[in-house]
């Protein structure tokens, strides 16, 4: 039939003119696929809340990976050789700082990854606790958890915007563009919780960990006692009582616990106390975008103070 090209057998065999071709052609397709992954930015990020924003900001311009995987707390993960392996092929590294993934330091100077840029998403913001000085960097000095607050996520994604202007300038255009979308609809997600909360007035409750600070200050939450104030640092029966009391002096409803943590000490203050639990998730998953991540959290926020 006109237009196909037949083999014989022996063409097909080693050295045969139909193998070289069909050699030659992956030979081709290959150096074709590499091309175009070489001009691709190679992202790594800490968190996944992290990896939603900057995957805004990167669009088709590159790949953005998630070191921490489901379910793990940045606080006491660590990397394994893999994730190690990544970091040798990156452009671009984008950690929280502050003092949330201490073990990402240690990733950075063991890597041999001379071009790797550095961001720290919280340069610059003003931490909860923190001392003088401290601001976004490596330090234990304040709450690290201010990806949770939707207008200082806006700061968090400028910083990211930088680095990635820092490492690809010829399209410095394409993501300022792409910053100025996101930041709008980061507007747009500040005034929903703010419609949807705003006029809640008895919103009093116990959490877990400090991870909502940011949040709670933002909407007018009251945070009444915290069960695990540092992490891995199981609270003492006298911290129990205190809560308890607590709870009680101030009528909460309930104690939001987290998917990270072992709820088992949460679980035994609410059935003393007589209250509630609920999940709110501060990270969610690799695969889910920040903004659905933090709807998920508003919806359950708003069922339990209705």
């Amino acid at each position: 039939m006109k237009g196909k090209v037949k083999y014989s057998s022996d063409d097909l065999k080693p050295g045969g003119v139909g193998m070289r071709r069909w050699f030659l052609m992956l030979l081709s397709l290959c150096t074709l696929f590499y091309a175009f992954g070489a001009d691709r930015l190679n992202v790594v990020v800490t968190i996944p809340p992290l990896g939603s924003l900057t995957r805004e900001l990167v669009g088709d311009k590159g790949e953005v990976t998630v070191l921490l995987p489901p379910g793990a707390s940045p606080h006491v993960y660590e990397p394994t050789a893999d994730k190690m392996k990544l970091i040798a092929r990156a452009d671009l590294f984008v950690e929280n700082g502050a003092g949330l993934e201490m073990w990402a330091e240690k990733m950075l100077k063991g890597s041999s990854n001379r071009k790797l840029v550095l961001v720290v998403a919280s340069k610059g913001i003003k931490l909860i606790g923190a001392k003088a000085g401290h601001e976004g960097k490596r330090t234990r000095g304040g709450n690290p958890h201010v990806w949770l607050d939707p207008i200082l996520a806006k700061k968090m994604a400028h910083n990211i915007e930088k680095g990635l202007e820092q490492v690809d300038p010829e399209n410095k255009a394409y993501y300022r563009e792409n910053l100025r979308k996101l930041q709008a609809k980061l507007d747009a997600l500040d005034r929903e919780i703010r419609r949807r909360i705003g006029g809640i007035r008895d919103k009093r409750a116990v959490v877990f960990h400090p991870a909502w600070d940011y949040f709670a200050r933002r909407y007018g939450i009251q945070i009444v006692g915290v069960v695990e104030k540092s992490p891995g640092k199981s609270p003492t029966p006298r911290d129990i009582a205190t809560i308890i009391r607590e709870i009680k002096r101030y009528k909460v409803k309930v104690i939001f616990i987290e998917p990270q943590f072992n709820p088992k000490v949460a679980e035994m203050i609410a059935h003393e106390a007589n209250v509630k639990l609920a999940t709110l998730d501060p990270l969610g998953s690799s695969k889910e975008d920040y903004f659905k991540l933090m709807r998920r959290n508003l919806k359950a926020i708003e069922e339990v103070f209705r």
